[in-house]
């Protein structure tokens, strides 16, 4: 009699085990920040920021109907509205835009004339939910 319970009780806290969330680990808020010529943030961040104004993120274009990637362009817009915009025709740059994921850790820096002179990107276990 004792050795059901004992094994419905195990497979119980397996259960709970596995559905528990995991909270261990650092995770850190990365708000967009925008410099002379540089923005930066996770797009977490900015999507769970307390303001409705932050945004940073970059696209891919393809403006005819080849669909071919013509050029990316990186925005961003921080917690005070300052905002930053960039776009690039660099088959480098396009490959590290089309790499971005949901939870990525965005960095693009400006020349003078909008263009982009930079597109880092990384994604790490501080930056997930």
């Amino acid at each position: 009699m004792k050795l059901p319970l004992l094994a419905g009780l195990t497979a119980l806290s397996v259960l709970l085990a596995v559905a528990a969330p995991a909270t261990a680990g650092r995770a850190i808020n990365y708000p967009v920040t925008i410099a002379p010529d540089v923005a930066y943030g996770s797009m977490l961040s900015a999507r769970r920021s307390a303001d409705t104004v932050q945004y940073i993120g970059c696209s891919i274009n393809s403006p005819d109907a080849t669909h071919t990637v013509r050029y990316a362009e990186c925005d961003a817009v921080n917690a005070q509205g300052r905002r930053l915009i960039c776009n690039t025709t660099d088959a480098g740059m396009i490959a590290t835009v089309q790499s971005i994921g949901a939870y990525h850790y965005i960095l693009f820096r400006v020349d003078t004339q909008g263009r982009c002179t930079a597109v880092n990107t990384w994604i790490s276990s501080d930056t997930l939910p």
